[in-house]
């Protein structure tokens, strides 16, 4: 199943890589694995607790020259962990996603997030990304192919933590497409298809 993900899947990793493909306010996708699909790829569980876990940059690959494979997979690490504290909290405003998003992902990512933020659901939890490695990257731009497994970020019900999401059971293999704006790689656009991709 070849889908394009610039926009959403029913979990928040699924929408948040379809609108980080498109996501977020659109939502999102994964790469390389077999994964998320409209029906919920972001399952959310314990947000607070995923949130002190969460892969930030280090201080060497943020530190990394701009022009090198290592600054993209800092700067594409860094933009879903942006993406999940979005999700978690709800903030479609967020000023730290317009910096890890551009284009079409920025709009999908808010666009998502602020349809769940009205229908009163968050995401808890936290997607497995695994294997993420930069295929291109050539003026200004750059392709990063990925695996992604939302099955433990879903959705849960903002007033009530009652989890309203079904784990997907899959896996996605995403292609993210990143921009170098304001001295940062963004994502751009993603892509998803399902895959079985890792363990």
């Amino acid at each position: 199943m070849n889908r394009k993900v610039s926009g959403g899947l029913r979990s928040p990793t699924v929408r948040a890589l379809a609108l980080a493909v498109a996501v977020l306010p659109a939502m999102l996708l994964v790469a390389g694995c077999s994964g998320p699909d409209s029906d919920g790829l972001p399952q959310a569980g314990a947000a607070a607790e995923t949130r002190t876990q969460s892969a930030t940059t280090t201080t060497e690959d943020a530190s990394a020259s701009l022009d090198s494979d290592e600054r993209v997979l800092a700067d594409y690490k860094a933009y879903w962990d942006v993406v999940v504290d979005v999700y978690a909290d709800g903030d479609f405003r967020s000023t730290k996603l317009r910096e890890h998003a551009t284009g079409v992902q920025l709009d999908f990512v808010r666009n998502d997030v602020l349809d769940n933020a009205t229908r009163r659901r968050v995401a808890r939890g936290r997607p497995k990304l695994f294997g993420a490695e930069v295929t291109s990257r050539d003026e200004g731009k750059a392709t990063v192919e990925d695996c992604i497994d939302s099955n433990q970020w879903l959705f849960h019900d903002a007033r009530t933590g009652k989890l309203v999401d079904t784990p997907s059971g899959k896996q996605y293999r995403l292609t993210a497409k990143l921009r170098l704006e304001d001295q940062r790689w963004q994502v751009a656009d993603v892509e998803y298809k399902e895959a079985q991709c890792g363990s």
